[in-house]
């Protein structure tokens, strides 16, 4: 997630400018992920049709704000020990804390609830994410940097070998190995796939697009409009085509698809009308923050507001809109009080 660190940092060779598509890319992505957690309650009864629907369209958003952080992290001469501070300093205080309050939550009221669990197995659940179940993206996008302060001085044509390699392999994982693995359980493939494999593709899809996008960004200029009409009528038989699938091994593939579709759409969208606004730039400078921050708010609105009755749209948007606003409003509040050091605070 990019959210993390701030857009001047750019790669090599670029000036420090905005970015208005990015920053388009983060904030829809943010308020993506908050309909997610909106939609995937896990204790209210559905219909079916819709559920699986949202559930598959919003599935671009964490595979984005991955290929956005590989676009946006610092290829410059910094200093290692320079860069790997800032990105500590990003990162880690405000995650503590916010974990702190989820395992404080969890043990009051916040499903799933925690148990009796040893002083161990609560740092295990900090390294690994697991104080909020969302919040593994932060394992994610800490081994990423972690390994990005060595692959910035890789030669070029090594990381496209292993972006090479990382196409094939998540091809193989969502295709062929759940049939040469048919008794192996699903931890067997998430550790040994879905984090070297699956977050990684993305993650260095951007890092490599960033090396040129200044050559092909007025590419995406002069074609911004056929493109956003070719992406659109593409993902909308994407998605026709990933419901019909949904038994299927081709299902996950083609949702992989549907990602990089949805972004270049977005690239092009932010392109030809870049707009100065002030609510993309909070929502992407704040993303980090909402991320770390929204989960219980909504999960607090959809046990008040829904019950237990049936999932309508209705029920799925009104605590989406409501956690999105609560969230942003909580972030200025700490930015009123605690000015820039409110990112140390609640990532926002």
């Amino acid at each position: 997630m990019r959210t993390i660190i701030n857009r001047e940092e750019m790669t090599v060779g670029r000036k420090k400018e905005n970015l208005f598509e990015i920053d388009l890319i983060k904030g829809v992505c943010i308020l993506t992920v908050v309909l997610g957690h909106s939609i995937n309650t896990g204790a209210l009864e559905y219909k079916p049709g819709l559920e699986q629907f949202l559930g598959d369209w919003t599935r671009f958003a964490v595979p984005l704000f991955l290929l956005v952080s590989g676009f946006l992290f610092n290829k410059s001469g910094v200093s290692t020990w320079t860069l790997a501070g800032k990105l500590t300093k990003r990162i880690v205080p405000a995650y503590l804390i916010c974990s702190v309050l989820m395992l404080w939550l969890r043990t009051m009221w916040l499903r799933p609830s925690l148990g009796e669990l040893n002083w161990a197995q609560i740092a295990g659940m900090f390294i690994i994410g697991e104080a909020l179940g969302i919040y593994y993206f932060v394992f994610v996008i800490s081994y990423l940097y972690t390994f990005s302060l060595w692959w910035r001085h890789w030669p070029i044509r090594w990381l496209y070998v292993l972006w090479a390699v990382e196409v094939i392999a998540t091809i193989m994982f969502y295709v062929k190995l759940p049939w040469f693995f048919p008794d192996k359980p699903e931890w067997f493939f998430i550790i040994l796939f879905r984090h070297p494999v699956i977050h990684l593709l993305p993650y260095l899809t951007g890092w490599l697009l960033s090396v040129h996008y200044d050559e092909i960004r007025p590419w995406f200029r002069r074609n911004s409009g056929n493109l956003i009409m070719i992406t659109l009528a593409a993902d909308v038989v994407l998605m026709m085509i990933i419901e019909k699938l949904q038994a299927y091994a081709p299902h996950q593939l083609l949702i992989q698809v549907h990602v990089y579709v949805f972004f270049v759409g977005f690239i092009c969208l932010g392109i030809r009308w870049p707009i100065n606004s002030r609510i993309i730039e909070f929502l992407s400078k704040a993303s980090y923050g909402i991320y770390l921050i929204h989960f219980p708010i909504v999960r607090a609105i959809q046990y008040a507001y829904n019950g237990r009755n049936a999932m309508t749209l209705e029920r799925i948007l009104v605590p989406w809109i409501i956690t999105c606003l609560a969230s942003g409003l909580i972030i200025l509040c700490f930015r009123g009080v605690f000015g820039k050091r409110s990112r140390y605070i609640i990532g926002g």
